[in-house]
């Protein structure tokens, strides 16, 4: 039996948790390890498009510049938009989002997860503190005194003073040590796929709710591409599954109102059933919860991602603080500001899209009337819309410094 001692382990090597060790590389000098049960590969494909795709706030944009991954992520494939349009099948409700009214030159950017990973894993790549072990199975946690140690299927032991569980919706780490859930099924499936219009997506991000659900359209480099992600009742969702390819394409058309005319072609179709989690507790001693295993939200509002990157820049933000002021970064007392810092915004987020799932699904009369006044009087009104656009853009609250306010850099 060999055993690896670390002073930090993270478990999951995606976005958020590949983001969180190449922040706490360059910013300590602690010797991290990351195990992912997968084996990983890094090779980017540039013929094809990823069907997982992260809308990027501006915010998020700061963090990968900041660690110097931006420029990779740029030179591979990016999607700046600037316009969103987003309207209503039950009512004449609409709003539009211009980045000229908010000052900036994008409102975000839409990226494929594979360009977002395979940029940050050739970053923390350069760094000698960074050990990345893959694949590895764990088959056991335990929780000492001072360290917490990970027992893998080929008898080997991890120890670190403190773990971060960045392994997804489905934890692994969360369902070892019990993390009470708030869990609420949005009786959505998810359809995500990428598809070419006959016209051009115009640097826009398209979203229609429908009466089942929000379908949005998202621009991605190709002018006449997009990534779609359909939300919609289980079966809906089962029904346009089982469609051939020529009656899909003739049902997203009519349903996005054939704003981008003809459906040219679409690719594999993938779907996921959706699913609202909140840890009641993101942390207890030497162990801390970041991303999806600390909270899941619907895609609606496209802000999974970039909440999941203000939590590992959040908690390491928290430990940099710690070590600095030769304090325990794994105790509790340190951990417990991560969780103020991040529980408050996490909250606010899923209870706003909660709000808006039940707004634009409801069939009342006086919801209906409510909804389009609404959207219509928000479109009109610029500071309101100035307001919604800078919530969405990412520039609110206590953000960390690697994501701290600023014009958006270059696209």
């Amino acid at each position: 039996m060999t055993s690896f001692s670390y002073d930090i382990i993270i478990i999951g090597s995606g976005i958020v948790g590949a983001a969180a060790a190449l922040a706490l590389a360059q910013n300590t000098s602690l010797n991290i390890a990351i195990l992912d049960a997968k084996s990983i590969t890094t090779d980017w494909q540039d013929q094809k498009y990823d069907f997982r795709v992260s809308a990027i706030s501006l915010a998020s944009q700061r963090i990968f510049s900041n660690l110097n991954v931006w420029e990779k992520i740029r030179n591979k494939r990016i999607s700046p938009y600037t316009h969103m349009h987003v309207w209503e099948e039950q009512g004449a409700g609409k709003i539009e989002f211009d980045c000229a009214q908010v000052s900036e030159r994008a409102l975000g950017f839409i990226i494929e997860d594979s360009v977002l990973r395979t940029s940050l894993h050739e970053v923390f790549g350069q760094h000698e503190n960074i050990h990345f072990i893959h694949p590895v199975k764990l088959i056991a946690l335990s929780e000492k005194k001072d360290v917490v140690e990970l027992l893998a299927e080929n008898q080997q032991i991890y120890s670190a003073k403190l773990l971060i569980a960045a392994d997804g919706a489905n934890s692994w780490v969360r369902d070892q040590i019990d993390v009470q859930m708030k869990t609420h099924d949005y009786n959505h499936t998810a359809i995500v796929t990428t598809v070419q219009t006959e016209l051009s997506h115009q640097a826009t991000a398209w979203q229609r709710f429908l009466k089942t659900g929000p379908l949005a359209f998202l621009p991605l480099q190709n002018p006449n591409t997009s990534s779609i992600v359909w939300s919609t009742v289980p079966e809906h969702a089962n029904e346009l599954l089982a469609m051939d390819e020529v009656a899909f394409r003739n049902t997203l058309r009519d349903a996005l109102e054939n704003r981008l005319g003809e459906i040219i072609q679409i690719d594999k179709r993938y779907h996921f059933p959706l699913q609202m989690r909140h840890a009641k507790n993101y942390v207890k001693e030497h162990i801390a919860l970041i991303g999806d295993a600390a909270r899941t939200i619907h895609p609606l509002a496209g802000q999974g991602g970039n909440l999941g990157l203000l939590d590992a820049l959040c908690l390491v933000e928290t430990i940099v603080d710690a070590v600095n002021k030769n304090r325990n970064y794994a105790s509790m007392t340190t951990l417990r500001r991560y969780e103020r810092w991040r529980k408050g915004d996490n909250l606010v987020m899923l209870a706003m899209v909660e709000m808006l799932k039940s707004l634009f699904m409801s069939d009342k009369t006086l919801v209906k009337t409510f909804r389009s006044f609404g959207l219509n009087f928000t479109d009109r009104v610029s500071f309101l819309k100035s307001f919604f656009a800078r919530y969405a853009l990412g520039n609110r609250g206590d953000l960390p410094k690697l994501a701290g306010l600023g014009s958006s850099l270059d696209c």
